[in-house]
């Protein structure tokens, strides 16, 4: 009695698989689009953001206020990564199930043969292309947005996810489960501090909680902005 459910669940199965995986693929590449949407909006608004930044990073430093050194927003934040371009998203196999042949199209020549040449190409080339998706940077460099909001020598950011700031978007989003994280070193008068705040932290610098972690006089050598 039990065989016939079986064997129809397990014909519907093997038919939706196909579909199934066409779905997760064209997923992946839906969101690796809007992900590259969202950084391109971001670099935008970071070119015009760091010349502000760069006029009020001189003058909290001449009258010994804070100065964002380093900021970075994202996943693995003891690495640094530049605004450089991410390639187009790629996947390996169509994202769009192909109409079913007929019967009128079996008298006519096979003209797709061409263009089906091309798609095992593409699937070829976007089995390599795909590596460079999954390099997407995992965190991005928010030095100048976070001087651009800089005011009197304090910064003070709601309790909101940093993604939606200007100059700001999530790296993590689709592409990893963990949520991304704000790193900041800063410095105040000639002292370095270190202080890292979850995504919907408020955030508030100069901070108490805050690492002392050097000197910028007593320490002139060190690279403090990487």
């Amino acid at each position: 009695a039990g065989l016939l459910p079986a064997i129809t669940n397990y014909t519907i199965l093997r038919i939706l698989r196909p579909y199934k995986e066409v779905w997760k693929r064209r997923a992946r590449f839906e969101e690796g689009n809007r992900l590259i949407k969202a950084r391109t909006a971001a670099r935008l608004q970071k070119i015009v953001m760091s010349r502000v930044a760069v006029t009020l990073r001189e003058k909290e430093g001449k009258d010994h206020g804070l100065v964002i050194l380093c900021a970075r927003y994202g996943d693995q934040l003891h690495k640094r990564f530049d605004w450089r371009n991410v390639d187009p998203p790629k996947v390996d196999g169509p994202i769009h199930m192909p109409r079913p042949r007929i019967p009128s199209d079996w008298d006519e020549e096979d003209s797709n043969s061409t263009s089906d040449t091309e798609t095992e190409s593409k699937v070829n080339t976007n089995k390599d292309e795909q590596e460079n998706y999954s390099e997407h940077p995992s965190n991005i460099d928010v030095t100048d947005q976070l001087q651009f909001f800089v005011k009197d020598s304090q910064l003070q950011l709601h309790a909101a996810s940093k993604s939606k700031l200007l100059g700001f978007y999530d790296p993590c989003h689709g592409l990893t489960d963990v949520a991304p994280m704000l790193f900041v070193r800063y410095q105040l008068a000639s002292w370095v501090y270190e202080i890292t705040f979850s995504d919907l932290d408020p955030v508030e610098l100069p901070s108490p909680r805050a690492m002392l972690i050097g000197n910028v006089v007593t320490q002139p050598f060190v690279l403090w902005a990487s």
